[in-house]
């Protein structure tokens, strides 16, 4: 599972943010804002559960070659291992606890701040496909589509709580083009450089355990994963108050 789960974050990340490894964070300027009315949004959660993040091993970077690379390989599969056994009952504590449903409320109601832009509705999706972004612009009959992508898991020694969101949106009307992070010749509007926002959020929440991954994984077993749930509601409540604040942050462009 999380093999799976790592794949699908890195090609999403990958597709929204990478190919303008220049300048990641643009945000709206501020003449765009009176072009920007209603906004289709999508919130895409691929995760079906929680995964624990493992320290990577290093030995190739210190010996390099084809067999430190293997033993790199080796170490880290040992270590995902491990920590997916000390997960399981976590995520069965979790089985009813939806972070997804709960971060796209939190986001929803936070939307509201904003006077000078109308997201009527955030669309939750569990999965995505090739093209996604593509057919969501080309479907959308509104100014800008904005899209959220989300990756979720505690650190690799069980005391923390991370969730990393990649928000992205594009103009959907020719009075905003002129705002895009920079033009081109092509005709896809969904290349990274058309963008008229983008950035990424993360929000770490300590759990206030200790150093030891063993115990910090029996402590929450023990508790129902209680500690995870409310780490995981205040980082929903933080993201939301986050996006909101940076989609209305002044200019950083260059």
């Amino acid at each position: 599972m999380l093999n799976r789960i790592n794949l699908v974050f890195i090609i999403t990340i990958a597709a929204l943010t990478s190919s303008c490894a220049h300048n990641n964070i643009n945000h709206i300027d501020a003449s765009a804002r009176d072009h920007i009315d209603e906004v289709d949004a999508y919130l895409a959660v691929t995760q079906d559960e929680i995964y624990a993040d493992i320290d990577k091993s290093t030995t190739s970077a210190a010996g390099g070659g084809l067999l430190f690379a293997l033993i790199d390989a080796a170490v880290d599969n040992s270590r995902t291992e491990d920590a997916e056994e000390l997960i399981k009952p976590i995520r069965n504590s979790l089985i009813d606890f939806d972070y997804a449903e709960t971060l796209q409320a939190n986001i929803e109601k936070s939307f509201d701040e904003i006077k000078w832009m109308d997201v009527k509705k955030i669309e939750l999706e569990r999965s995505i496909g090739d093209g996604h972004i593509l057919n969501k612009i080309k479907s959308s009959k509104v100014s800008a589509v904005l899209f959220m992508t989300v990756d979720y898991k505690l650190s690799s020694n069980f005391n923390a709580v991370t969730t990393n969101v990649a928000l992205i949106m594009f103009p959907n009307k020719e009075a905003l083009y002129k705002f895009k992070e920079s033009l081109d010749n092509n005709e896809n509007p969904a290349d990274h450089s058309d963008n008229i926002y983008s950035n990424n959020i993360t929000v770490t929440i300590p759990l206030g355990l200790g150093s030891d991954k063993e115990a910090n994984a029996s402590t929450l077993a023990n508790s129902n994963a209680a500690e995870v749930k409310t780490a995981l509601e205040k980082s929903a409540k933080k993201i939301a108050q986050d996006i909101i604040i940076d989609i209305q942050a002044e200019d950083k462009k260059g």
